[in-house]
């Protein structure tokens, strides 16, 4: 190509996002889906040695998701929230990717438990200072819960 040059890492995500959008010559396109199949192979080896860290199950379902494979993305996200169900953020993308593929009844569930995963991290950063307080403050907190529930 007439000239063409080396670009940084941060050109190079933009340059792969404007030849998937404008839909430029085939041979930029293969050269950034091996970028995108490189980047895959590291964050499923990542998967393998640290299968309990979230974050590479997550980069692992963003890779395909970037790349078009949606319903590989999906199945990844699922699997990631059955293994950690109460992490806001994969329940965010959960319900974002649902929507962007109609799966109305699925975004609509992720949503809901979105929201109240949202609510219960507000609750306990609103509500650790408090407890690590005077033991008769904690005391007063426990009484106080025990009386709403009931």
């Amino acid at each position: 190509m007439v000239g063409e040059r080396r670009c940084s890492g941060k050109e190079f995500h933009v340059l792969c996002a404007a030849t998937r959008k404008l839909r430029l010559p085939n041979s930029v396109l293969v050269e950034c889906r091996s970028i995108d199949v490189q980047a895959l192979r590291f964050f499923q080896l990542g998967m393998l040695i640290e299968p309990s860290q979230l974050r590479w199950h997550l980069l692992v379902a963003s890779c395909h998701r970037r790349a078009g494979n949606y319903s590989a993305a999906l199945q990844l996200y699922h699997a990631a929230h059955r293994r950690f169900p109460d992490h806001v953020d994969t329940l965010r993308l959960l319900a974002r990717l649902c929507t962007d593929l109609d799966l109305a009844p699925e975004a609509q569930r992720y949503a809901v438990k979105l929201q109240r995963a949202e609510n219960a991290e507000r609750l306990v950063r609103y509500l650790r200072p408090l407890l690590q307080a005077r033991p008769i403050i904690r005391l007063y907190l426990i009484l106080y819960c025990l009386v709403a529930v009931w």
